[in-house]
């Protein structure tokens, strides 16, 4: 991680299903990165309420992917609490990984 990552800005936020998303600068930037289009993270988010269940479990700051297999696209994000999720990441891959998060959900 590079010191710049620590203070990532909020690109915006939007309201999916129950849960109040978040969604941070860094994912623009990977976007533009991966040659990704803002279709892709479209498509991610609008799955969002079909894992309300599964996310509801999670405890709070606990990290999550999902993934798009068909597509070969995934987001990386955060339960923050009760009704905020933090979108963190999104990645041109069907097999993401980061460290300590072992939570996939697939679309």
């Amino acid at each position: 991680m590079r010191i710049w990552e620590l203070t990532e800005a909020v690109l915006g936020n939007v309201r999916i299903g129950k849960y109040n998303v978040v969604i941070l600068t860094h994912v623009k930037d990977r976007l533009k990165d991966r040659k990704l289009n803002s279709s892709h993270l479209t498509r991610l988010l609008k799955s969002i309420p079909k894992f309300e269940d599964k996310i509801d479990q999670l405890e709070p700051r606990e990290g999550f992917f999902i993934v798009d297999q068909k597509l070969n696209i995934s987001i990386g994000a955060s339960r923050y609490n009760n009704d905020t999720i933090t979108v963190i990441t999104i990645i041109n891959s069907s097999k993401p990984y980061a460290r300590d998060v072992d939570k996939y959900f697939y679309i």
